[in-house]
């Protein structure tokens, strides 16, 4: 299990993007749901007065800073995170080792043109 800390009363995982990476390939073959969030500071925040989020935040078992504003939050409650790991660039990550790992991709959009962008977007 990967070290958390507490900021607005949310946890936030100790973890660099490789990590990051790692955790969701290893739920990934071991064939188990794994719920992901790439948390802002706008979504710890929204959690103070939205109990479902805040739920959805204490039962996700991944939990990354997405944005400076997490990261600048850990330090100063002295428990600085390693880095940003942003839900964009953490995709991006894993459709690089998805390819190589050889899994299977479902992107699920609004419309047929946002879900061909998306599938030019992450073409690795």
């Amino acid at each position: 299990m990967t070290a958390r800390i507490d900021i607005l009363g949310c946890p936030v995982d100790v973890l660099t993007m490789e990590a990051a990476v790692q955790r969701i390939a290893e739920c990934i073959k071991r064939q188990e749901n794994c719920q992901v969030v790439t948390a802002n500071a706008e979504i710890l925040y929204s959690a103070q007065h939205d109990p479902g989020l805040f739920l959805t935040l204490h039962d996700a078992n991944i939990i990354t800073a997405d944005g400076m504003g997490v990261i600048l939050a850990s330090r100063i409650l002295s428990r600085p995170l390693p880095e940003r790991v942003a839900g964009v660039d953490l995709v991006h990550s894993l459709a690089q080792r998805g390819v190589r790992a050889g899994w299977r991709f479902y992107l699920l959009g609004a419309t047929r043109e946002v879900l061909d962008l998306a599938t030019q977007r992450l073409q690795v």
